[in-house]
């Protein structure tokens, strides 16, 4: 008989005591966990769901996924009944950690099962429980959100996002969708902004009619909205999102109602110094420090009050900067901290052509085709032992402009080793009380 080996399908880690408790803490309450599965195949997250959740588990903390088998009540054939993570000489599952002796106990005065024992997990146990990898990753992201939040957060931070629904996309681009559904019937007689409080549901069933895609939904604590809307071509859009964003969080609905003012502060050695201030209820959460050179802006510090930290406002500030210098790419003082940095890296991003530099590299492969040219047609008039004035008048007549090209292919080649494209901090186009523009009917 072959002796099973266990897959490698994570490694073994030590959880962090403090993102230990707030994943116990939160397992225990279940409400999340149980909605989401539920949601997805109608079970629970210890019946049906017991692989996506101990795998979702193993993506955060580690381990290797186990399977628990047994004998049910009246049987005399040993199944697998449950798949879990075993870190170290603990298991976890959809109800938290257990010692090996506990959680015996438990599946046997819960579920009657007898006759314990664990194997290292194999693809073909409990092939009832649902493989799905955007469900897995939807829980990934779960598990994540819980470990990652000061517990000292308000409740309203921690966000639940998970995916209804998919069908294939079509070709119509949702900025289309969105302008043709604003003009139909059903939604003429309101703006972006009053779909969006209230009737974003109904607007999104109808858009993923229109292009296809997946249609998502958010949870939230608190006093934050719930809200659905489609994802295309790993964009996010709703009504008043017609050219998408990257990270669903920075759709308008969630984006915080700050008021930003920006000061002059300095002027020398042609640089100057700025301030971007954000307030709430007139108190002052935040401060953005920036330097502009030659029409560049670059980032030198950013401020944000305590109670005001992991709420969007310091992404605001950014996107303003940005809304302030739409051609120009943000330049990042890396040397300030290395949390600046990491705060930067995670900022939703696109890389923007700079036609500039790609003409001139289309230009520069033209001009060095035409010296080629010139080149060839002057060593077949060497080649030509007695070439007729008539022959030589007509070849300089052609390449009268070769010293002029010469001087183009050297300017050229010089600005050919420029970057061809920026690295723009994407900044969505919304829709608030105003209807879209008649141009956005057309495709992109």
């Amino acid at each position: 008989m072959t002796t099973r080996q266990p897959l490698k399908t994570g490694i073994d880690m030590q959880i962090a005591d403090t993102k230990s408790n707030r994943l116990l803490a939160e397992l225990k309450k279940k409400d999340e966990l149980y909605h989401l599965c539920i949601s997805f195949s109608g079970a629970g997250p210890l019946d049906g769901c017991c692989y996506a959740t101990a795998k979702a588990l193993q993506e955060n903390i580690g381990g290797e996924l186990y399977t628990m088998w047994g004998r049910n009540s009246g049987s005399d054939i040993k199944q697998g009944s449950h798949v879990l993570v075993k870190l170290g000489d603990q298991y976890w599952d959809g109800e938290g950690q257990h010692s090996e002796a506990s959680i015996k106990e438990l599946w046997k005065t819960e579920e009657l099962l007898s006759d314990i024992d664990f194997k290292p997990f194999q693809e073909a146990d409990v092939p009832d429980s649902p493989r799905d990898k955007k469900f897995v990753a939807t829980l990934s992201h779960f598990f994540k959100s819980v470990m990652e939040l000061d517990p000292e957060e308000t409740a309203r931070k921690r966000s639940i996002v998970y995916q209804l629904d998919k069908s294939l996309e079509t070709d119509v681009v949702p900025m289309n969708a969105i302008a043709h559904l604003l003009k139909s019937k059903d939604w003429q007689s309101l703006t972006p902004l009053q779909i969006n409080n209230g009737n974003s549901a109904d607007f999104a069933y109808n858009l993923i009619e229109l292009t296809g895609g997946e249609l998502w939904e958010t949870r939230l604590d608190g006093d934050m909205p719930a809200h659905m809307f489609i994802k295309w071509n790993d964009r996010f859009y709703d009504v008043q999102t017609p050219l998408g964003v990257q990270n669903w969080k920075h759709l308008p609905i969630f984006r915080p109602v700050v008021e930003i003012r920006q000061d002059h502060i300095d002027c020398h050695s042609g640089q100057t110094d700025w301030e971007l201030w954000a307030r709430i209820n007139d108190e002052l959460v935040g401060v953005l420090e920036y330097s502009e050179f030659e029409g560049v802006p670059k980032v030198t510090n950013i401020y944000m009050a305590r109670e005001a930290r992991r709420h969007g406002i310091a992404t605001e500030l950014v996107l303003n900067l940005q809304e302030l210098y739409p051609d120009h790419a943000i330049e990042w003082n890396y040397s300030v901290t290395k949390a600046g940095s990491n705060f930067y890296a995670a900022l939703p991003k696109e890389n923007v052509p700079i036609e500039e530099v790609l003409s001139g590299q289309q230009q520069l492969a033209e001009v060095k085709s035409t010296l080629e040219d010139y080149a060839r047609q002057a060593n077949e008039l060497l080649e030509d032992e007695q070439p007729t004035s008539e022959q030589l008048e007509k070849h300089h007549q052609a390449t009268a402009n070769w010293n002029d090209l010469h001087d183009l292919h050297d300017d050229l080649e010089h600005n050919a080793t420029k970057p061809t494209h920026k690295t723009m901090i994407d900044v969505p186009a919304i829709f608030e009380d105003e209807q879209p523009d008649p141009e956005l009917t057309t495709t992109p």
